[in-house]
């Protein structure tokens, strides 16, 4: 399998750092047009996929649509780290009500502890990932397939195509991927 993995293009929340999780926001209208020239890259290039697979997000179906592609699979193993409480908040509201978490959540991976605020743990994201990494390479297998997923589910992918399995040691120092950043991985035969 040929796997394209694609972060969402820039929400006006992202502009705003203001914490998504499972909550969504329109994509910025520079970010729209970023994204049809990603199509026009595709199609120039002549890349093309077997399979489109998106985040259950509005965010990451609109910038599969705007990419040409109705035809989606809706994989929610790779929605979003659920923020709980937080979502909708600031990152600064977060780091000023939960300092340590807010560390932890950017900078340390293994100790983030989001029960306070009922968000989703990093060990619960993992299950996820490898989950629906798993599922793709069985689906899919000798396929070329395309991605649409979310910054930090993105960082456990990479993490785990690199590894064999989701490292919290490493997590927090792969960078998170900006909008519309765009990794490829051969996996298999």
């Amino acid at each position: 399998m040929e796997l394209f993995i694609l972060r969402h293009g820039k929400t006006e929340w992202n502009e705003l750092q203001i914490l998504q999780g499972g909550l969504d926001s329109k994509l910025l209208y520079n970010s729209i047009l970023q994204i049809l020239n990603l199509k026009e890259r595709f199609n120039n290039e002549k890349i093309s996929f077997d399979v489109v697979c998106s985040s259950p997000s509005t965010r990451a179906i609109e910038t599969v649509n705007l990419l040409g592609y109705q035809n989606i699979k809706i994989k929610k193993e790779f929605a979003e780290l659920k923020m709980g409480e937080i979502q909708g908040k600031t990152y600064a509201e977060f780091e000023s009500t939960y300092p340590t978490e807010y560390f932890n959540y950017f900078n340390n991976a293994k100790s983030y502890d989001p029960k306070e605020f009922s968000g989703e743990s990093y060990h619960s994201l993992i299950e996820r990932i490898e989950s629906g990494i798993e599922s793709l390479k069985k689906e899919y297998f000798g396929k070329k397939v395309l991605l649409v997923s979310h910054g930090i589910t993105i960082q456990g992918v990479i993490s785990y195509l690199n590894n064999g399995y989701v490292d919290l040691e490493d997590f927090s120092k792969i960078p998170v991927p900006d909008n519309l950043e765009l990794y490829i991985f051969k996996i298999g035969g």
